[in-house]
């Protein structure tokens, strides 16, 4: 072997190169819940709803650009509690895994894609409906409010 190819092999089956490989291993947790440095931005969350704010103060932290949350009930935007934030499909399995980690009652994750109605360019005033579109997808996490309690996180 060359030995550029023999410096792979020792990096990622170990040094028995000749021998049986070894086996991959999966990630451990602490690798999940890693964020890349971003810049922070500034949130006032006294706003928030208090029911909501918990896990939205929790994904905020662990890097996450939270757009919507409602504690849910009468009244409210959502049925139940939910937090909507941006991203991939794989931030929405690390959002999971951090609330898991923190006792969050998770009910469901999910991946949203809407459709909105896409208008005409053209110079005139008046602008008509010329099809639909699909916008950015979002992620949502709703939670259970537990019946004792009354938050989202789970007893202990």
């Amino acid at each position: 072997m060359n030995s550029k190819l023999t410096q792979f092999h020792h990096f990622i089956f170990g040094n028995d190169i000749l021998d049986q490989p070894k086996p991959f291993r999966s990630a451990p947790l602490f690798c999940l819940l890693t964020v890349p440095q971003r810049k922070k931005k500034i949130f006032d969350l006294s706003k928030l709803d208090n029911g909501i704010r918990p896990a939205v103060e929790i994904l905020i932290s662990h890097g996450f650009e939270t757009i919507e949350s409602c504690e849910g009930g009468n009244g409210h935007a959502f049925p139940d509690p939910t937090v909507k934030f941006l991203g991939s499909e794989f931030d929405l399995i690390r959002a999971y895994e951090v609330c898991e980690c923190y006792n969050l009652n998770v009910l469901a994750v999910r991946r949203v894609y809407t459709k909105s109605e896409v208008y005409s360019q053209d110079n005139t005033k008046k602008a008509h409906a010329i099809g639909l579109a699909f916008e950015r997808p979002t992620n949502e996490i709703v939670f259970v409010k537990h019946l004792k309690t009354g938050t989202i996180f789970r007893p202990c």
